[in-house]
Parts: C-alpha cells; structure tokens; sequence
C-alpha cells in the first residue's frame, strides 16, 4: 500500500503534468492564432492584442509566451522555412545538374511568391536579426548548403562536373547566387518568381558551365 508521502508526491507530479500541459496548449493556441494573422493580413496589421483575442487569451498571457510581434514571428515561421525549403531539396527530380538547380530555383521562389504576405517580413527580419535567432538562421542556411552539396556530389558522381570540383564552395556559390535573388524579390511588393528566375537562373547556369568536364587539347 502506498504511503501517504507516496500519494502526496503523486498528486503534485500529476497537478505538475497537468500544468505543464496547460502552458503547452495556451502556446499552440497563441502560435495558431499568430500564424493566422500573419498569414491573411501580414506582420504590419496583425496586432499582439488580435492575436490575443483569436487565441482566446489574454494579452498579458501571449507576452508571457512570446517576447514581442517579431519573436512571434520567427518563431512561427522558422519551422514553415525549414520544412519548406528541405522539402525542395529532397523533391529534387532526376536529371542534369542544371535543370536540378533551376528546378529547385523555381520552387523555393515559387513559395515566397505565393506566400509573400506572410514571409515578406520574416525574410527581410531574417537577414539582420542577431541573438538566438540570427544563430538559428545562420545555422539552418549551413545545412541548407549542405544539403545542396550532396547534389553536387552527385552530379561529380556521375561525371558531369569535375572530378577536383570542391563541392561544398561550389554549393556555398549557388546559395549566394540564391540569396542574391531572395533578396531582390523580397524588395518588391508582390514578390514575383518570373522576375527573380530571370535574374538568377542565367547565373547558376554559367556557374554549372564552368564546372563541366572538359577535354582540353594541346596542339603539338
């Protein structure tokens, strides 16, 4: 049988799980309810005190959670950017290395401009934001360049590029040739995919160029 120190113990672990519990959906309702004022209306009309409301909250409770409007922010969509963008690099067809990078070119341009209401801040925010969150950016912008790498390396593999190619700088070089392109595009209101490609493909097609095999004649 258990003693009473044991029930006591009990009961106040379980009223701890409860509360923790409590705090972890207030946070989902908040960030739910965040997510759909950025998204519908952006981070210039959305308010801390409507998002609030729609959460069903106080303000006082949402402040708690999150900081202010632009930690808001970041935290809802540095999830939304990552799964996004891994997802690109994962659906990457087969096919030449340069129809690869345009393709993913497309369809990483092609989310921001479908939702540009929403991430126009974000990104812009993103470039500039130090502390913890200027961290995470940076971090999630290495393994994005890792991951392009692996597409790279894949297309040494099969011969396309050269054998000596440095893999990793000539990913670092597509993803410059990329933010080069994030950045023009998030300067215009709407961003505009078409745009931004016709700036940024004839570059990451030269830079493929440049990488090819190539057999060089001496003449005797």
């Amino acid at each position: 049988m258990n003693t009473f120190s044991e029930r006591v113990h009990k009961e106040v672990k379980s009223m701890g799980s409860k509360r923790q519990r409590g705090k972890q959906e207030t946070r989902r309702k908040i960030f739910e309810a965040a997510r759909a004022a950025f998204w519908e209306g952006g981070f210039e009309r959305a308010t801390m005190r409507d998002i609030a409301v729609q959460a069903g909250v106080g303000l006082g409770t949402v402040h708690l959670h999150f900081r202010d409007k632009s930690s808001l922010i970041h935290e809802v969509f540095y999830g939304e950017i990552e799964r996004k963008t891994f997802e690109a690099v994962a659906g990457i067809p087969e096919g030449p290395l340069e129809e690869q990078l345009v393709h993913l070119l497309n369809v990483e341009y092609g989310y921001y401009e479908e939702q540009h209401v929403a991430l126009t801040h974000v990104v812009k925010e993103s470039f500039f934001v130090s502390g913890d969150w200027g961290g995470k950016y940076e971090e999630q912008l290495w393994r994005y360049a890792a991951a392009v790498e692996k597409v790279f390396e894949a297309a040494r593999d099969r011969g396309e590029i050269r054998r000596g190619t440095d893999c990793g700088t000539a990913a670092m070089s597509y993803v410059s040739h990329y933010m080069i392109g994030l950045v023009m595009g998030v300067r215009e209101e709407p961003f505009d995919r078409e745009n931004v490609m016709k700036l940024v493909e004839p570059m990451v097609r030269m830079l493929v160029m440049g990488l090819r095999t190539q057999e060089v004649e001496h003449e005797s």
